[in-house]
């Protein structure tokens, strides 16, 4: 972990890097303030995180120094996507503002595909199967005899299947 011995030289040269990889075809006044904006953004999303966790915001603070690296980092990477910088710089998104979004804020066509697999995945994995509908068994929650059920084997082969039933009106689940 690292601290920070003059933080003034240290946010000039972060602001330095910035506007080195900000990549805009205007004059060098537009990439100096968006690059003095961001690490500002960057520098007050490490205050408030610091804040909410009770990290000491000090520049000889490793922790504190830790959080401005990580958004730091962060930023430089989503600086290579040509659409995110020319929503920057067209005012769409406010450099100060910036710091504050997500990952998937930042870059939503990347994440939406991760996101959507997430979500057929834990479809399969937590949506009730439509079974076999049956009145043999009553609910014991609220007596309906309206369940689904299905049987696996769950113990050893000389042994019977256990029946996974659940209520379709209240949801209650039970083996038998």
């Amino acid at each position: 972990m690292r601290i920070v011995s003059n933080s003034k030289t240290f946010r000039t040269s972060i602001t330095v890097e910035l506007h080195k990889h900000i990549v805009v075809q205007n004059s060098d006044a537009i990439k100096g303030s968006l690059s003095r904006n961001l690490e500002i953004g960057i520098f007050n999303y490490a205050i408030k995180e610091a804040t909410q966790n009770c990290v000491i915001r000090k520049w000889d603070n490793p922790h504190f120094v830790e959080i401005y690296v990580n958004r730091l980092r962060s930023i430089f990477r989503n600086l290579k996507n040509k659409e995110f910088v020319s929503e920057i710089v067209s005012g769409t998104i406010r450099p100060e503002n910036l710091t504050m979004l997500t990952h998937q804020e930042i870059n939503p066509k990347h994440w939406e595909k991760h996101i959507e697999k997430k979500m057929k995945r834990d479809k399969l994995k937590y949506e009730t199967k439509q079974v076999a509908a049956t009145d043999t068994f009553t609910c014991r929650k609220c007596k309906s005899k309206e369940c689904n059920y299905y049987q696996m084997q769950t113990r050893s082969a000389d042994e019977p299947m256990t029946t996974f039933v659940s209520c379709i009106n209240c949801g209650n689940r039970w083996k038998c």
